[in-house]
């Protein structure tokens, strides 16, 4: 017992010593959070470490101007939820900013799941260029072959309702049925076809009016015969 009550008292003297460490550490982070730089206390003897010291050079630049965080999650990288989270973890970053030394500072997010959010919003940018210019010029080129303005209308309109078409028909049959998700390239096999039709139109129009002379029905007849196969 008395060896026990000498342990004791070896342990009350190094905790007194921990409690007396106690103001000086709460002080520190007091006036951390206090100071315009903000940020997080940590103890001096921490730098020094060899552990700490090798992170610091995968997780800090050089010349200390730069810092990188490793976000990991255990969310598929392909799921559109995991693109979402990408963007929402450099929120709360850029809300720590204003009124800090680094509210100039340029916050970027790396990785596949950024990389394939940043390709799909370039795509989805670039795929209503595309289809919007193509419709336009075809368009164009037909009132000008048809030297008309609601048949041509009526052309475009019908490849715009095939697009649609088939691009309804695969999300119905995939993922309501099959219950597989389509990629981000989806959208654009059924325009790249929409858009093939858009270049056969005006030559099978063109046909059409030639093959006419001898009356509409003969001129579709013989258009779809030659042509249209």
């Amino acid at each position: 017992m008395a060896g026990g009550v000498d342990d004791l008292v070896g342990q009350v003297k190094l905790m007194g010593d921990g409690l007396d460490e106690r103001p000086h550490f709460c002080w520190r982070c007091a006036a951390t959070r206090r100071s315009v730089d903000g940020g997080v206390h940590l103890p001096a003897q921490v730098l020094q470490l060899d552990d700490f010291k090798k992170a610091a050079k995968v997780f800090i630049s050089p010349d200390g101007h730069s810092a990188r965080y490793l976000v990991q999650t255990t969310l598929n990288p392909f799921s559109a939820e995991r693109w979402i989270r990408s963007m929402r973890s450099v929120t709360p970053l850029r809300s720590a900013q204003p009124n800090t030394q680094l509210a100039d500072a340029t916050i970027s997010m790396g990785g596949y799941p950024a990389a394939l959010r940043d390709t799909r919003d370039y795509y989805e940018h670039d795929i209503r260029f595309i289809i919007s210019v193509t419709l336009v010029v075809v368009l164009l080129i037909l009132m000008a072959l048809l030297r008309a303005i609601v048949a041509p209308l009526y052309l475009v309109g019908s490849v715009v309702i095939s697009y649609f078409a088939a691009l309804g028909i695969s999300v119905l049959t995939f993922q309501y049925l099959l219950g597989q998700q389509l990629i981000g390239a989806c959208p654009h096999w059924p325009s790249c076809t929409g858009r093939g039709g858009c270049r056969l139109q005006p030559a099978l129009v063109s046909r059409m009016r030639d093959e006419s002379p001898r009356g509409i029905r003969y001129g579709v007849i013989r258009t779809l015969t030659s042509t249209g196969g």
